[in-house]
């Protein structure tokens, strides 16, 4: 995995200790009450999911800005209940992440350009 990751290895372990951190941080502060992804690239967190109040979506926020080494906190939390799995799994998804990728084809269906 590391050879098609463009970052130095001691950055890309830091994004994975943060992850972690964060997500067990989170964990504790939501017990149970919420669905929350956390992402971490160069430093910069995504935070994904539903939370229940818009004061959790705050304390979210502030537990994972509060871990060493994070420069920024992005935070998409959406505040409705948590969703399940099974409701999780029949969500749509976009046209862009239905088509398979192939050699004809580039990430998004398009036709890559030859040289």
């Amino acid at each position: 995995m590391l050879a098609a990751d463009r970052r130095q290895a001691e950055v890309i372990f830091a994004d994975q200790r943060i992850e972690f951190s964060a997500g067990s941080r989170i964990g504790e502060a939501l017990k149970g009450q919420g669905h929350v992804n956390v992402t971490s690239y160069n430093y910069t967190v995504l935070l994904t999911g539903e939370v229940p109040t818009a004061q959790a979506k705050a304390d979210v926020e502030k537990i994972v800005s509060e871990i060493p080494q994070v420069k920024t906190v992005v935070n998409e939390l959406q505040i409705a209940g948590a969703s399940s799995a099974a409701s999780a799994a029949t969500m749509p998804i976009s046209p862009a992440r239905s088509k398979p990728i192939s050699s004809e084809t580039g990430s998004f269906g398009l036709p890559m350009s030859r040289s």
